[in-house]
């Protein structure tokens, strides 16, 4: 895979798609964000029925001490498709993301969930092989890495037509995919769970 290539693509797409870098307000930049690692594993809630988890794990490695310790509005949007024989041209398009109030220097989980329901239709088990997740603090892009994007995509044109698609047929699936914050699984206690913003907060008017 052009490795270099590729993920130089991701760069100026996420720049593209996350509009013009904003100030953080003596908070950490971009450049101290990072995604780790994007994990799929399915878990069942309490009367059994088996959610299709992705866990993306995130770093803040940020120095300092007040304000330079935390990174604002640290938003991460997951996009996947998943391969189902029955679909268009086989595949499902989904999207969803998350936009935390501030992170703090250290590791944080953010975590999506398909329901029961679309996991048993689709037969859903495993790691996808196309999958891709853009970040950003406070409107600025986070540098990608190859841990953001999936297993699937063997050059920048596979990417880019991914990002094609996924504009065209994920909006049919808007809200299927859903932050942790808005299923069942939340956990106040979780320490790993940053606090997010709710969805009226983050879009409503002043």
């Amino acid at each position: 895979m052009p490795v270099r290539f590729l993920v130089a693509t991701i760069i100026g797409l996420s720049l593209s798609a996350g509009g013009q870098a904003q100030e953080t307000s003596g908070g950490a930049d971009a450049s101290a964000v990072e995604i780790a690692q994007v994990r799929f594993t399915t878990v069942r809630d309490n009367s059994g029925g088996a959610w299709w988890r992705a866990e993306v794990e995130v770093r803040v490695n940020a120095s300092g001490s007040g304000r330079a310790r935390f990174a604002d509005r640290v938003r991460v949007d997951l996009s996947l498709a998943t391969e189902v024989t029955a679909a268009e041209e086989g595949f499902e398009f989904y999207r969803a993301g998350a936009t935390a109030v501030a992170l703090e220097s250290g590791r944080w989980m953010y975590r999506f969930y398909l329901p029961p329901a679309i996991v048993r239709r689709d037969r859903l088990q495993g790691t996808p092989r196309f999958w891709l997740v853009d970040a950003t603090v406070a409107g600025e892009a986070v540098p990608p890495s190859r841990q953001s994007v999936g297993p699937g995509f063997s050059n920048a044109a596979a990417l880019q037509n991914f990002r094609s698609k996924l504009a065209q047929r994920a909006p049919s699936n808007d809200g299927v995919l859903r932050p942790e914050f808005l299923t069942l699984f939340a956990n106040p206690a979780d320490e790993e769970a940053p606090v997010m913003l709710l969805p009226a907060a983050f879009t409503s008017e002043p």
